[in-house]
């Protein structure tokens, strides 16, 4: 190097490539070298170094070759630092970002959703996993993908009002999101505030009825007096034509919304239309013969699913795909008979015109691609990404991911009733009986309360009744939860006043609660069962079901007496129901849990497995319900014993004895019946107690209904394997989720340790940052004050208040963990959404220095690669079009006696692996004398090239279909807006109503220039589609 250098010279330093700095013009000559003063950016000091050390920009082309020969390598960090960066900025394609952050135990079909939600074209997806597996959970590992991905800020959750503290619950202690549960008029109020006035990730929660419009409320207008519901509802369909108002909105229990004539469904359709992003749950069957499964993929993807009649050509065009498929995977299958089934998909018109198919047909089946399993797989998931249902719905069962199924031990006994029993109970049956034959009509399951009421427990009926008379107490009246446990059916505007009262005046006065209370038959034999058992088992814990409230209340007062300590759960408590569950687990002295079905929803009970029905509801799907809440992913026992008790000769021992022993439900999942089920229990329910019945005819009925739903769980079954068939992912997209975790393409602790420490030591230098505890990663970090007061401005524009104190330049004791729950850390928790790792990730991104060439030593043990010299290369792909992607591939060739190829999957993994465990490889120019690594950097890299191409064109093809799709859809969805609106306008024209006419004629022109600007928008994607391809980094591998 020329001693002469001038000031402003940008110079990078010989031995670390990475770190680039200017000459400032100040030198000094120390020994036999003069030492330059380099500025290398933000608040670090000035440094000098001897010109031996530095290289100017003239001399250094930054490329891979001329550092080759130079000899000047980057390190193990280098690598790191800029691959954890890309990975941050959220596009990766092969990253689960929500994988590991969370406080949820790894199970990989939990992880489908996700990778379908991702892939999803309309932004929407149906879950619909058995009962048991962990939808809740699907979804925040949804909301947790999409924060780390995009700038989110308002979560919706609508659920049933029963399910609302459990949602509360499982947001804040699982994924860290704090949720507020709101009614309509503090929904309205939070809507209408702009997205970018809240903190990211801020989520609320609604009950399904307390938000959903009013019945009398189809054609929305103002006027005076209107409920905080109907203004809610206006509120949103004024909203349609907007940009989303939330980011993304989870509907649970989603059957509720099937039926398009309801106002819940109403609901739904107004959510849809104002929500970015769009996710369903329900657990009930995929039953693809039926109208359910169309009106909730509706929901999802409007566009798509537009009409009823339309929906079973999708089914039909998707059958050959989904064979097509299965036979690739089947090797005894050839090309022949693949391209038959493709042949037949293309003749559907839904799939005429898919350039994939078309690509497939042509040339991408041949017998040499079906020679490898590699090649059968590739093509297989190909064939899948042309599937209509794929990114639509997505569905476990409970038999394709046990591996050690729990047995269930039930025990029935019918307790024989006593004189003061027997009449009560008869009593109450044909009052109810009678009250009905006085009617026309009466709803079902408010017919059917009283009378479960007295069959769970005759004592606390009927001083349930009597308080009434005395303090007309409301909360004797039918109650929403006793109704959704029940019937699963929501009590709205029914009222069950008459019948309390008819019931009240006919039976009352000949009651002696005394009576009830001294000679309680079942209380008397269940305190029997708990005596002898906890003698034996004393350390076992008791789940007790009752849907009544009055009962638990009664249970545990009586329980007390006889010296049996128990805690209770039920809807409405003031105390957090997980406290409730955590002291019952950890106090030794509490044997018994007293709960109601709702109420124990998603709570964790799987350490208990002794379950006592007090009372057994009617509708089999209610029983599972109860055992699943025992009998779920993470039961450790062997077997679950069933206690099931209930009233000798009464309707309740012929429902049993008839319908549910009938069906073995208490040793045998029923499956995904819910839906069908309520409706047949419904109609029973109105055949047993709207007339009078010998006991020979009530079992008539029952046997009947038994019948009928042992017919719809045999249909059931094959419709579940055609959903199979038909809805099924592949195991390519199993096997991405199983490497992504074992492999850890996600963001780790030590990841982000060594991005934030490189960054405040590379440019503030001004910063500190010291280490306090390596296992933890516990360090105390403290900002020069420029670099605070711009993280600061990071806080206040963005709204991340609280999540910080970093912004205010003192020293902060912080612990490193990629962890989105609260850790209940008593340090400042620093992971992949801090306002930190946000603010490095924008200034790196346009300061990102080219690596160029790197040399790394791993272990033999974290790679498949023999033990060798290996050349590598890696590029960023990025795919932009109606779908954005991002892709790091990486590819490796032996450069020594073992020179070949590397599989480009183990390739990826090996570059992961020398990310996280790589150590910096001092001797690397002496151990590669006399070895030419140029020929395998320069294949690493005509390999990319290569690869690239092909993928380029698929992503085309892709970009292509998806786009004339979408055209199709929003055409089919403009056609369907206009056809509403100018029945609207000829409505108002008609009705002479003057003042709504300019109203939708300007709502008519909105729509219309909002689709012209979107169907532009979408055929400029097709020309726009603008694929690149970045150098990140070449080197050399040594494994060892």
């Amino acid at each position: 190097m020329s001693s002469q250098l001038k000031p402003g010279t940008q110079v990078t330093l010989r031995d670390d490539p990475s770190r680039t700095g200017v000459l400032t013009g100040k030198f000094e000559r120390i020994g036999e070298h003069e030492h330059y003063q380099v500025f290398f950016g933000g608040s670090r000091p000035l440094e000098f170094h001897p010109t031996y050390e530095l290289v100017t920009e003239e001399e250094d082309s930054a490329d891979v070759f001329s550092r080759l020969r130079e000899e000047r390598y980057g390190k193990p960090i280098d690598l790191r630092r800029t691959l954890t960066h890309i990975q941050l900025n959220g596009r990766l394609s092969d990253v689960v970002y929500s994988m590991d952050t969370t406080d949820t135990q790894f199970l990989p079909y939990q992880f489908k959703p996700v990778l379908s939600f991702l892939e999803s074209p309309s932004r929407g997806l149906l879950i619909a996993d058995e009962v048991g597996l962990g939808k809740t959970i699907e979804a925040g590992l949804i909301w947790t993908e999409l924060r780390a991905r995009f700038d989110t800020r308002r979560l919706l959750i609508v659920c049933p009002a029963m399910l609302q503290e459990k949602w509360k619950l499982e947001l804040y202690s699982r994924f860290g999101v704090e949720a507020d549960i709101v009614g309509p008029s503090e929904l309205l109020k939070e809507l209408e505030k702009g997205k970018f006035e809240i903190p990211p990730g801020r989520g609320l929660i609604a009950s399904i009825q307390g938000i959903r419009p009013p019945r009398n409320s189809v054609t929305l207008e103002g006027g005076v007096g209107r409920s905080a519901r109907q203004r809610l509802a206006e509120y949103l369909e004024n909203k349609t034509d907007d940009e989303p108002i939330i980011d993304l909105t989870i509907i649970d229990e989603a059957h509720y919304c099937r039926n398009p004539e309801t106002s819940s469904a109403y609901l739904g359709q107004l959510l849809r239309d104002v929500s970015d992003h769009l996710v369903l749950l329900s657990a009930t069957p995929i039953n693809l013969r039926e109208d359910d499964l169309f009106h909730l993929l509706n929901l999802v993807d409007p566009e798509s699913f537009t009409r009823l009649s339309d929906f079973p050509r999708v089914l039909e065009a998707n059958e050959p795909l989904q064979q097509a498929r299965l036979l690739c995977l089947d090797e005894s299958t050839d090309a022949s008979q693949i391209l038959e089934l493709l042949i037949q998909a293309q003749s559907f018109e839904l799939l005429s015109n898919s350039q994939q198919l078309k690509g497939l047909v042509s040339s991408g089946i041949t017998p040499e691609v079906l020679e490898s399993r590699a090649g059968r797989v590739r093509i297989a998931d190909q064939i899948e990404r042309v599937n209509l249902l794929k990114h639509a719905v997505t569905r476990t069962r409970k038999v394709e991911v046990e591996n050690n199924k729990v047995i269930r031990n039930p025990y029935t006994e019918f307790v024989e009733l006593t004189a003061a029993e027997k009449e009560f109970y008869d009593g109450v049956t044909n009052a109810i009986r009678g009250f009905s034959a006085q009617r026309e009509m009466f709803v079902g399951f408010l017919l059917a309360m009283p009378q479960r009421q007295v069959s769970s427990c005759m004592y606390a009926a009927a001083k349930a009744w009597n308080r009434r008379v005395l303090h007309r107490d409301s909360d004797v009246e039918i109650s929403d939860e006793m109704v959704f446990e029940q019937f699963g059916a929501e009590v709205g505007d029914e009222d069950d006043a008459p019948l309390l009262n008819y019931l009240i005046k006919e039976i009352l006065p000949s009651i002696d609660l005394n009576e009830l209370r001294q000679n309680d038959s079942k209380y008397n034999r269940l305190q029997s069962i708990l005596v002898n058992f906890l003698k034996e088992n004393p350390t076992e814990k008791i789940v007790i079901f009752s849907f009544f409230r009055g009962t638990l209340d009664y249970l545990s007062k009586r329980l007390a007496e006889d010296g049996i300590r128990s805690q209770v759960l039920k809807g409405g408590m003031a105390i957090n129901k997980q406290q409730v569950i955590d002291q019952f687990k950890s106090d030794d002295d509490i044997s018994v849990l007293l709960s109601s079905e709702v109420a124990s929803e998603g709570v964790d009970l799987q350490f208990c497995s002794v379950l006592v029905n007090y009372d057994l509801p009617w509708n089999p799907m209610k029983v599972e319900q109860r055992i699943g809440r025992l009998d779920r992913i993470g039961q450790s026992a062997e077997k679950i014993i069933i206690w099931n008790l209930c009233y000798q000769d009464t309707i309740d021992e012929r429902i049993y004895t008839r319908l549910l022993h009938r069906l073995n439900i208490f040793e045998q999942a029923l499956g995904g019946l819910d839906a069908i089920l309520g409706e047949q229990i419904t109609q029973l329910t109105n055949q047993l107690l709207s007339r009078r019945l010998t006991p020979k005819e009530e079992e008539v009925q029952i046997e009947n209904t038994a019948k009928a739903i042992e017919h719809q769980r045999l249909t059931q079954q094959q419709l579940e394997e055609n959903a199979a068939q038909l809805i099924a992912h592949g195991g390519y997209i199993m096997g991405r989720i199983k490497a992504a975790h074992t492999e850890k393409k996600t963001i780790t602790k030590e990841d982000l340790f060594v991005y934030v420490n490189d960054y405040i030591q590379g440019e503030s230098r001004g910063s500190k940052f010291e280490q306090l505890n390596s296992e933890q990663l516990l360090c105390d970090i403290q900002l020069e004050p420029g670099l605070a007061a711009s993280l600061d401005h990071i806080v206040q524009r963005d709204k991340l208040f609280g999540k910080t104190r970093l912004n205010s330049g003192e020293k902060v004791r912080c612990l490193f963990s990629n962890k989105v729950y609260n850790l209940g850390s008593k340090y400042e928790v620093i992971n992949q959404h801090h306002p930190l790792i946000r603010f490095i990730s924008k200034e790196m991104d346009t300061d990102v220095a080219y690596i160029g060439l790197v040399a790394i030593r791993l272990e033999q043990r974290y790679t498949e690669l023999q033990p060798g010299y290996y050349a590598f290369s890696g590029d960023l792909w990025k795919f932009s079009g109606l779908k954005d992607e991002e892709e790091l591939q990486f590819r490796l060739v032996g450069i020594d006696d073992i020179a070949s190829e590397v599989d480009s999957s183990v390739g990826l993994t090996t570059i992961n692996a020398a990310r996280l465990y790589g150590e910096q490889w001092l001797e690397v120019s002496n151990d590669l004398q006399g070895v030419d690594i140029e020929p395998g950097i320069k294949e690493t890299i005509q390999i990319l090239q290569n690869d690239y191409e092909i993928q380029r064109q698929q992503k085309m093809i892709e970009n292509s279909d998806r786009v004339g799709f979408q055209i199709a859809s929003l055409d089919r969805h403009f056609n369907r807006q206009i056809t509403k609106l100018q029945e609207t306008l000829d409505q108002h024209l008609l009705k002479n109503q003057t003042r709504m006419i300019a109203p939708t004629e300007g709502r008519i022109r909105k729509v219309t220039e909002r689709v012209e600007v979107q169907r532009a928008k979408f055929r400029s994607q097709i020309d726009s589609f603008r694929p690149s391809k970045e150098d990140v980094v070449s080197g050399v591998l040594n494994v060892h």
